[in-house]
């Protein structure tokens, strides 16, 4: 079986994200979702804990009902050399799915990385917690189950007081 994985910090997960999940498991058999920097929170590019974001992409797998799909959080380290290390370090994988060329660069062939070249839309977290922040429509951004999270979590409110 084919093992893939996919990193990012997903704060939050949008529909952009689970449409890369969707196209990387047409290639593997399994797919891990490694969150990244999940001991960071409470700043704008982080205001939710890996907890929380591990919740979010739980509820969101389970509205979408994906298959072979599991989620982790990875150490944290101050280079991508460290990042990938805790990385290799927690999961065995075939392929990475990566945004960033550093990780390639970083892999010194120890493992196939998959560049995601194009991106689904012009969606990204940032533009998510920037329209929760200005009192904008969010929700249709991110799946039922993500926005209902974030809503039981009380994540409007700090994203709004984070921001001002």
């Amino acid at each position: 079986m084919k093992t893939g994985c996919f990193c990012g910090r997903f704060n939050p997960p949008h529909n952009g994200h689970l449409a890369l999940v969707k196209r990387s498991l047409k290639k593997v058999d399994k797919l891990v979702i490694v969150i990244g920097r999940a001991h960071e929170s409470g700043t704008k590019e982080n205001p939710f804990s890996g907890k929380e974001r591990m919740l979010m992409w739980k509820n969101y797998i389970k509205e979408h009902d994906l298959k072979n799909v599991r989620v982790m959080t990875i150490q944290k380290g101050k280079t991508t050399e460290e990042r990938i290390q805790n990385l290799l370090g927690r999961v065995k994988f075939d392929v990475l799915f990566a945004s960033d060329e550093r990780i390639r660069k970083a892999s010194n062939g120890r493992f196939k990385v998959e560049l995601i070249k194009n991106r689904i839309g012009r969606l990204s977290a940032t533009q998510v917690r920037e329209a929760i922040a200005s009192g904008e429509a969010w929700e249709h951004l991110t799946g039922k189950s993500v926005a209902q999270t974030i809503k039981e979590i009380d994540g409007q409110a700090r994203i709004e007081r984070i921001f001002k």
